[in-house]
């Protein structure tokens, strides 16, 4: 037994896996304080012509982490995440739109961003879309997100 867990701990996904993990731990206290870094990222998410599947999805974990700061939360309202999230879920594939209604999951926690998936003209659209049409975790993520905007629409 001993062995099987020196091989995988040697083996070089698993170091790669930890290398990742350490240089993701910043990014989940950081706080942005210049608001131009979410309008880039989001502009560049929402660049339907240039963007690549790996590249909408490292930037969507990249925004998840970053996103995990209250203050940065507040920042991607007001830089417009709520409308390029719910753009993108009607137009990537199955795993950048679980990462997207992740995203959303987490981020309707907030009064502010369940007003905004509301006010967006296909936002509850597209999560209902995306609920029966994508995958079993799109599924169970839909069935958090849109009882989270019914019933606490203006509370936080």
């Amino acid at each position: 037994m001993f062995h099987v867990v020196t091989a995988a701990v040697e083996n070089s996904d698993f170091a790669a896996f930890c290398s990742c993990e350490e240089a993701h731990r910043p990014l989940r206290v950081l706080t942005l304080y210049d608001d131009d870094v979410f309008k880039s990222l989001l502009e560049v998410l929402s660049d339907e012509i240039s963007i690549s599947t790996k590249l909408s999805s490292s930037l969507l974990d990249v925004l998840e982490i970053v996103a995990a700061s209250k203050k940065n939360r507040l920042k991607a309202i007001e830089a417009g995440a709520a409308r390029v999230l719910v753009e993108l879920l009607l137009e990537v594939n199955r795993h950048s739109c679980e990462k997207a209604l992740l995203l959303l999951k987490r981020l309707c926690e907030r009064a502010e961003w369940r007003r905004a998936l509301v006010e967006h003209e296909m936002g509850v659209a597209a999560v209902s879309k995306k609920m029966l049409r994508v995958s079993e975790v799109a599924n169970k993520l839909g069935v958090k997100i849109l009882p989270e905007v019914a019933t606490k629409l203006g509370v936080d």
